[in-house]
């Protein structure tokens, strides 16, 4: 029963956190956590307290009772108003039940968030451990991509390198260390994980220690026997990809001649071996009026899932990965947008197909501009060991390389000086333009890789509606959906 159902004089309603809500204890607070799409927000001491009252033992009465003991109040009417608005503004996470129902709630005991020794008003700025990870194996890829932002080297290049690739040692020890700080998500890609010889055996170690692991793979190596082997590993699902239906640009796009037979074969042999297969297809001037075509084709193959994912210039853009030519053009993104819903009609029940992600290009207002969770709630460790809040900014310079795993234990790298630095962006060099913003404390100078990319330094992240126009290479555009003045 939602906020807008209830009598608010009903005092015999009980106000239950949702089911898809947990409530986890942090040092310095607490956090908030959807299971169902592993959003988060971090909160304070006190606002948990409150919160973890919400466990269907209390209907609105008993909790004005505890109420108008903390606030030292005998205004009934007083009380019972500060508790609705303090749960009618977090209705994205609280219910109510009738008395009546029984609920269980496993929630930490309220108890717990006031004996804290912290400012019990003020919010953690940083989750005490990683949530999840996202681990690099290698850069090599037996693709030559020419949007690619990770800088993977081609296969075929003779300037492959990977002296500096971790041991199978360093790695399996690496799942040691994730395993015993709780991590359960992590996120194996490249380059193409599956050029490593050991990646069954990585994966094995995962599954032993009871970790999600969600594998990224282009596909163009699978094999029955590949299959087979993951699936043993426990890998359940998959992001493969496909960028074109038309295998001449496919094979464009891909930079390897060939490439297309090899991912749509890739795709077929996971949907063969019952895997939820989603498809990654990324969206650049070349091939967005195909995008159509391609979600006939994975419906074809049986994939579960496809994502457009919009280009963005990464870093390398400026020199020899992509570049602004190609960006889609606006009209032709409002275009996609609209046939997508279209898609999404007819297709809906065979393949889930996601909407258009404008969020990371679109000029926002400023409090609207996300978060980097960077070293907030996860981090990337590179194929050379590096642990850096984003795989965008592993190459470009020290200040956004925290540790090295191949000499640092994770949870020493991620509770460093350094990494707190990073956080409060504490000795980087971020332009005045951002510093001097009121708003900085707030959104960090929004996201680097995109400001490094727009201008050649962190000036100003390009979706900000205060940033400059690019320097370097300009992002696509997008509607700006929040009229701004």
């Amino acid at each position: 029963m939602t906020f807008d159902d209830i009598d608010i004089h009903s005092l015999d309603m009980v106000p239950v956190l949702k089911s898809n809500i947990l409530l986890q204890e942090e040092p310095f607070g607490a956090a908030l956590i959807d299971i169902e799409n592993d959003k988060f927000k971090l909160i304070s001491s006190f606002e948990a307290f409150i919160l973890a009252l919400f466990d269907g033992k209390r209907d609105l009465k008993d909790l004005m009772l505890i109420f108008k003991y903390l606030k030292s109040s005998p205004d009934d009417n007083e009380i019972l108003t500060d508790i609705v608005k303090f749960i009618k503004k977090r209705n994205k996470y609280v219910e109510f039940m009738k008395s009546s129902q029984k609920i269980i709630n496993q929630n930490p005991h309220p108890k717990i968030f006031l004996s804290k020794s912290c400012d019990l008003f003020s919010p953690p700025n940083r989750f005490s451990k990683p949530r999840n990870l996202v681990l690099y194996v290698t850069r090599r890829c037996n693709l030559n991509c020419v949007y690619c932002f990770a800088n993977a080297t081609f296969a075929g290049s003779d300037k492959l390198n990977t002296t500096q690739e971790l041991s199978t040692k360093k790695i399996l020890e690496l799942i040691e260390q994730i395993a015993e700080l709780g991590i359960k998500s992590v996120t194996v890609t490249g380059g193409e994980p599956t050029l490593r010889d050991d990646l069954t055996e990585i994966l094995d170690n995962l599954k032993r220690r009871e970790i999600d692991v969600f594998l990224a793979t282009n596909a163009v190596a699978v094999d029955d026997g590949i299959a087979h082997e993951l699936k043993k590993n426990g890998i359940k699902k998959i992001q493969a990809k496909l960028d074109a239906a038309d295998a001449q640009l496919q094979d464009r796009l891909s930079g390897v001649k060939g490439s297309y037979d090899k991912l749509i074969n890739g795709i077929e042999i996971f949907a063969e071996h019952s895997f939820s297969v989603s498809v990654a297809s990324v969206i650049t001037s070349w091939n967005i009026k195909d995008f159509p075509q391609v979600v006939e084709k994975c419906l074809e193959l049986g994939a579960a899932e496809i994502k457009p994912k919009i280009y963005m210039s990464g870093i390398f853009s400026s020199t020899n990965r992509g570049g602004s030519y190609l960006n889609p053009p606006l009209e032709s993104l409002l275009l996609l947008e609209k046939t997508i819903e279209e898609l999404r009609c007819e297709y809906g029940k065979r393949i889930e197909i996601s909407r258009l992600d404008f969020s990371k290009m679109e000029i926002n207002r400023e409090r609207n501009m996300p978060l980097c969770p960077g070293l907030i709630s996860t981090c990337c460790v590179m194929d050379n060991g590096q642990v850096t809040p984003c795989e965008m900014l592993s190459d470009f310079n020290d200040n956004f390389i925290i540790g090295n795993v191949k000499s640092e234990r994770l949870i020493d790298i991620w509770n460093s000086k350094k990494a707190d630095n990073w956080v409060a962006r504490k000795n980087i060099d971020i332009g005045e333009s951002c510093r001097s913003c009121e708003e900085f404390i707030r959104c960090k100078g929004g996201c680097p890789w995109k400001a490094i990319v727009s201008h050649g330094s962190w000036q100003c992240d390009p979706t900000c509606v205060r940033s400059p126009s690019p320097k370097k290479i300009s992002f696509a555009e997008a509607p700006n959906r929040l009229q701004f003045s």
